[in-house]
C-alpha cells in the first residue's frame, strides 16, 4: 500500500492535515490569537453529542493518513516477497519500510474491530474530532453542526496516548481491548491537541 497524499503544505507535510483543525482554529482564536478552550467555545454543540450525566473532557481535530496496516495475528506477507516487475528486482519488503518510515504504523484490526469503525468514521465525517468525556471515547463533527459518528464506552478503550512520529508531532494512537489500535494525526506540526486529549483519557479513568 502507498501512503495517501492530499497535496503537500508546509515542509512536505500535506495540506490537509495542516488544515486538520481549521474549524476549530478559525473560531477558537482570541484578539492576541491565542487558541481558546474548545470546549467552553463549543459548550452548546458538544453539550447535544452527550448523554445526560455525562462530562466532556477534551475534544480536537483528527485526520487519518494512511501508513502501514495490518491485520491483528498476522505478519504482512512482503515482509517474504521479492518479485520481477518488469524493469528489474523490486522486493516488497522496501515499499513496506517505506510506508513505516514516512507513515508509521497506523492501523491494525480485523472485521468488526473497534479500530476499524473508528478509522471508518474519522474518514467519513467532513470535518472530524475525537471527544473524550468521563464515559465514551466517541468520533464527532462538532462545526457547523455537531454530529456524532462514532462512540465505544471507556470499558472498551485500552488507551488514548501521544505517539509522536518524525513527520506528525501531534499523532495519537488510540487502542482498543479487542486487540486493535489506530492512529490519529491531531496536529501535524503542534502536539499540544494531541496531548491535551491524551491527558483527558488519563485523567478521567
Amino acid at each position: 500500500m502507498v501512503p495517501r497524499r492530499s497535496g503537500s503544505g508546509r515542509l512536505g507535510v500535506p495540506s490537509a492535515c495542516v488544515r486538520a483543525d481549521s474549524a476549530f482554529a478559525h473560531r477558537a482564536r482570541g484578539q492576541h490569537g491565542d487558541v481558546l478552550d474548545t470546549l467552553k467555545l463549543f459548550a452548546d454543540d458538544i453539550a447535544t453529542l452527550c448523554v445526560p450525566g455525562e462530562t466532556p473532557l477534551a475534544v480536537g481535530g483528527v485526520m487519518y493518513h494512511g501508513g502501514a496496516e495490518r491485520a491483528v495475528g498476522q505478519v504482512d506477507p512482503r515482509w517474504r516477497s521479492v518479485r520481477f516487475d518488469g524493469v528489474g528486482l523490486s522486493s516488497a519488503r522496501a515499499e513496506l519500510a517505506v510506508e513505516r518510515m514516512v507513515g508509521g504504523e497506523t492501523l491494525r484490526s480485523f472485521p468488526g474491530s473497534d479500530a476499524e469503525a473508528a478509522k471508518r468514521a474519522v474518514e467519513a465525517s467532513d470535518n472530524p474530532a475525537l471527544l473524550v468525556t468521563d464515559r465514551r471515547v466517541a468520533v464527532v463533527r462538532v462545526a457547523p453542526s455537531p454530529v456524532l459518528h462514532w462512540a465505544v464506552p471507556r470499558e472498551r478503550v485500552l488507551h488514548v496516548a501521544h505517539r509522536r512520529h518524525w513527520l506528525w508531532q501531534g499523532r495519537l494512537e488510540v487502542a482498543f481491548v479487542d486487540g486493535s489500535s489506530v492512529r490519529l494525526v491531531a496536529g501535524a506540526l503542534l502536539a499540544r491537541r494531541a496531548t491535551r486529549l491524551a491527558r483527558a483519557w488519563a485523567g478521567g479513568r
